[in-house]
């Protein structure tokens, strides 16, 4: 996958920190390469799962009825959160702020057992 980064200055320290976690962290997609420019970066990553958790919700709500339980059970959902969590707390680790945390930017890999922050 491609991702792009709007940076309002050149590589920075910050940058840098960010760049080292993606390779050191499973809760987000490993980095393969990057290519920088004035205002932007554009990261080469492994592909980012299956789908997305914003799939996943859909689906189990279509297959559902509409007896007030959650779209995704406990069980499932927990360990999910967690891996969200550690992605979220590596970016931090490197001063990132991720800026756009939704279901469509959370991918489930490994059989829908894993999550990576995309």
């Amino acid at each position: 996958a491609i991702m792009r980064l709007q940076t309002l200055d050149p590589l920075t320290a910050r940058h840098r920190r960010f760049l080292e976690m993606l390779q050191k962290t499973t809760f987000v997609p490993k980095l393969f390469g990057s290519q920088m420019f004035p205002l932007e970066t554009f990261l080469l990553t492994e592909p980012l799962g299956e789908r997305s958790l914003a799939a996943m919700i859909r689906e189990q709500r279509a297959s559902q009825k509409s007896d007030g339980q959650p779209a995704v059970p406990l069980e499932i959902a927990l360990p999910l959160m967690i891996d969200l969590l550690r992605g979220v707390e590596a970016l931090g680790s490197a001063g990132v702020l991720h800026g756009d945390l939704s279901e469509d930017n959370i991918y489930l890999v490994d059989g829908d057992s894993r999550a990576l922050l995309a």
